[in-house]
């Protein structure tokens, strides 16, 4: 997800799945074995470009697309991960509590965010992430590189062009053949590991 997207996520924005919002998208995962907890849909982002004079909460179609919701102007993302739905779930609750407390409708559910959007800065959010990433000894990157890391394995796994380019939110061929690239130079890679003469496994178990 874009920064803008995961940010701004409602307690109006999650559904369970096996519900009729799923669509074709949720014919496609059973198809590729791919087990799901429930769906993000997207109908617009924050703005992070444009907040004077607008307050922390203004929000703008998602990129690419022309006005907010509508077939054209809505995303459907899959949740795939236990450890991230049982966060989720903690914060949902929490917000669900809030909103039964307003005693606002529910079609009045998209006012309540499931993180602070006053606290929660693209700054903010990017330094947590570098320090997850050296928590984890692991390379840097930024969210961005996390987004199309995600959508290479996507197309990896499945093979499933339509799928992927309705979970990433593309439309253009020309953005689409990026991860099939990735994915392509990767498998090169595998290959000529495993066809090196010097590859031993007995080595890789007695590093361990």
């Amino acid at each position: 997800m874009r920064l803008g997207e995961a940010v701004g996520i409602s307690l109006g924005d999650i559904f369970p799945k096996h519900t009729t919002i799923e669509g074709d998208i949720g014919l496609w995962l059973k198809q590729h074995n791919i087990d799901h907890k429930a769906f993000i849909v997207l109908q617009s982002q924050l703005d992070y470009k444009n907040q004077e004079g607008k307050g922390k909460t203004h929000r703008v179609p998602l990129k690419s697309k022309k006005k907010i919701g509508g077939k054209s102007g809505t995303r459907i993302i899959p949740i795939t991960c236990n450890k991230l739905w049982k966060k989720l779930l903690f914060r949902l609750a929490f917000e669900e509590k809030n909103w039964k407390d307003s005693k606002l409708r529910k079609s009045e559910r998209k006012r309540f965010f499931l993180f602070d959007t006053n606290k929660l800065s693209s700054s903010t959010f990017n330094k947590r992430l570098r320090r997850a990433f050296e928590l984890s000894n692991l390379p840097i990157r930024t969210a961005h590189d996390a987004r199309h890391s995600y959508g290479s394995f996507l197309y990896g796994r499945t093979q499933s062009k339509e799928l992927c380019k309705l979970v990433m939110g593309h439309s253009s061929e020309k953005v689409f053949s990026k991860y099939n690239h990735v994915h392509e130079m990767m498998e090169r890679e595998i290959r000529s590991g495993f066809e090196d003469d010097t590859f031993c496994w007995s080595e890789c178990l007695a590093s361990f």
